[in-house]
């Protein structure tokens, strides 16, 4: 009745509402974690991409910083061939004093602590600018502070290769703590002693530090996102609007160290990791973290939060949905008969459609089932004998493999291995493992290979085998498929043929009562001479 109708009505509305509220509320949490997954896939890669080009700049630097070197070195080789060239024949000491008078002021790199040096092959100090005091002094005992003979290393190296480069420890102006330094030695053949020059690692460093935070900087946020860089002190690295030249070590947000944690964190596992921790609105956030090991940065991104974003497509969605739900309830009232009615369609062609891909499903089946019967089939009559395996061990074989092989059983043949088949040479005198494990490498890497082998018996009865043996690359992984065939009588047939051949011959060429050589081989060789 009309009232059974209004129920039914209200209740179908009611139901349809639920529903779609459901729907909605699941699709908007799908979407809400696919994207979170993607913004840290996207993190991620910004922050991959930039901690490779650092890598790439700092190694192209450092090849330029020894290319510069290199070419001082060369740049006063210059210098003194000229000298010595413009002064030949004038006494030793009158070359050398002129050799410094050129060099010694000369000074280079960015922060003019370059400086050239000069040293004879004893050892001895022809120019040294920043010691001058040392200049005629033997040093070839002189030792850095990681007991390393520099001036030694240099003499071997201009007398083993006449130029290279080295690092040793030497004192850095106005500090007492030797410092790392990057050198170039070349010798000088005419006056017997070789010129150097050399750069503070730390200076070259310092370069790199300094390029990379001006590029840092420099990044506009819409295209890498937000981007943080600190020191293992937990000062920020980067300067601009969202950083300034300040400590964060000790910074408190919502109860935890985040800065300290993350420089920790990256130090523990440098090769980068995701961190969770909660934003001073107390909401929760991510950023993705990763250790520059040689700068001693580490260096991040924060992963962008879309709820703001999931807000809006929300609110537009609801809206649109009441819409949708109140003209559905105007409307439903007229048209709940054709909903049942077609409804029941839907049902029927559904349970049809299930019906189909069921019977679909069961004939594909069925069809896999008689392909693996056909194979089992085809595997266990086989002729020839098969074998498979995997990780180097036999793990099935066939009836044939059994019989071809004197095994009593297909366990006791697979619990062997390919030695216990195989004498220790072959009839070549070939090592017969060794000839086994290259003919496989050749498969494993053509993904075939055939050949012939001579075995034994585990009854002891020598056997000839043809084997071919194919790789297959399955989803389990790789599998050897072999398959031996029995050749011993062919084998018996070619050496009987052989002799044959070999007595006909000679008997073709030699007195059958002296058996000595006859005409038809004298003339024969005389043919051939």
């Amino acid at each position: 009745s009309i009232s059974s109708f209004v129920i039914l009505a209200f209740v179908l509305t009611f139901v349809f509402t639920n529903a779609f509220n459901n729907s909605l509320n699941s699709t908007l949490s799908q979407i809400e974690k696919e994207d979170n997954k993607n913004a840290k896939i996207e993190a991620l890669d910004r922050i991959e991409k930039l901690t490779t080009f650092i890598d790439l700049y700092q190694k192209t630097l450092e090849e330029k910083v020894k290319e510069r070197v290199a070419d001082n070195v060369n740049f006063a080789i210059n210098i003194i061939d000229e000298i010595y060239n413009q002064y030949q024949g004038f006494p030793q000491g009158v070359i050398y004093q002129r050799i410094k008078d050129r060099l010694r002021d000369i000074r280079f790199f960015d922060d003019k602590n370059g400086y050239f040096f000069i040293y004879d092959l004893k050892g001895n100090c022809i120019l040294l600018p920043p010691q001058p005091k040392l200049e005629g002094e033997n040093l070839i005992n002189l030792q850095d502070s990681k007991k390393q003979y520099t001036i030694q290393r240099a003499i071997k190296i201009v007398k083993t290769k006449n130029r290279g480069f080295l690092s040793w420890f030497w004192h850095k102006p106005g500090e007492k703590i030797m410092k790392e330094k990057l050198g170039y030695v070349q010798l000088y053949k005419p006056l017997g002693f070789f010129v150097g020059t050399a750069r503070y690692e730390e200076d070259i460093l310092n370069k790199i530090k300094k390029d990379v935070k001006l590029y840092l900087s420099g990044l506009k946020e819409n295209d890498y996102g937000y981007i943080f860089a600190y020191d293992f002190s937990g000062n920020s690295i980067l300067e601009g609007e969202n950083f300034k030249k300040v400590n964060r070590w000790n910074d408190i947000i919502q109860g935890k160290h985040i800065v300290r944690d993350a420089i920790r964190g990256a130090q523990i596992v440098p090769s980068g990791f995701f961190m969770k921790y909660k934003s001073k609105n107390g909401e929760n956030s991510f950023s993705y973290i990763k250790l520059i090991p040689k700068l001693n940065w580490v260096i991040g991104t924060k992963v962008q939060n879309k709820k703001v974003l999931f807000k809006k497509e929300e609110q537009f969605l609801e809206e649109k949905a009441g819409k949708i739900l109140w003209n559905s309830i105007l409307i439903l009232i007229l048209i709940v008969s054709l909903f049942i009615i077609g409804f029941w369609l839907i049902t029927y062609k559904i349970k049809q459609l299930f019906r189909k891909i069921k019977k679909s499903e069961i004939n594909r089946t069925r069809e896999l089932l008689e392909q693996k019967n056909i194979f089992k089939i085809l595997f266990d009559k086989a002729s020839d004998g098969i074998a498979l395996s995997k990780d180097k061990k036999l793990y099935d074989c066939n009836s044939e493999m059994v019989k071809i092989m004197g095994a009593s059983s297909k366990d006791e043949f697979l619990k062997s291995s390919f030695q216990d088949y195989l004498p220790q040479r072959q009839e070549n005198g070939k090592n017969s493992m060794e000839f086994l494990e290259n003919m496989l490498d050749i498969g494993r890497e053509k993904g075939k290979v055939d050949f012939e082998i001579e075995a034994v018996r585990l009854d002891g009865k020598p056997i000839w085998l043809h084997i071919s043996a194919i790789k297959l690359d399955l989803h389990k992984g790789i599998t050897g498929y072999f398959v031996f065939r029995d050749i011993t009588e062919q084998k018996k047939t070619e050496k009987d043929l052989l002799f044959q051949q070999k007595k006909l011959l000679f008997q073709a060429t030699h007195d059958m009562l002296t058996s000595l050589p006859n005409r038809t081989l004298m003339m024969d060789r005389l043919h051939e001479s």
